[in-house]
């Protein structure tokens, strides 16, 4: 009994640690990414980055594209993706506050 119970809890654990969205593009695969897709474009979401490419559907070298059918993992990278975006969007030059002139 100890065994099985053993046994399914690892299974899960592993079940678990599975990526959720991925692409290839132009050899390189993209894991744990948030992918949105429109009629023209894939908008992959690089959640720990907190950036977004702008994929042309027709584009030569995108391959083995997956979106995970669990919406937990989704929400969590999109969570995360949402977090980094914000840090990134303060800290960039165009978003500076501009000190009132004397």
């Amino acid at each position: 009994m100890k065994v099985t119970i053993c046994l399914v809890s690892i299974s899960l654990l592993i079940a678990g640690l599975g990526h959720a969205d991925s692409i290839r593009i132009n050899g390189v695969l993209h894991k744990n990414v948030y992918i949105k897709k429109s009629a023209r474009h894939y908008y992959v979401h690089f959640p720990t980055e907190g950036r977004v490419e702008k994929i042309n559907r027709i584009r030569k070298g995108i391959s083995d594209l997956s979106i995970d059918s669990d919406v937990e993992k989704r929400d969590a990278l999109w969570k995360t993706y949402q977090e980094h975006k914000e840090k990134t969007e303060e800290t960039r030059p165009d978003k500076a506050k501009k000190l009132p002139l004397p």
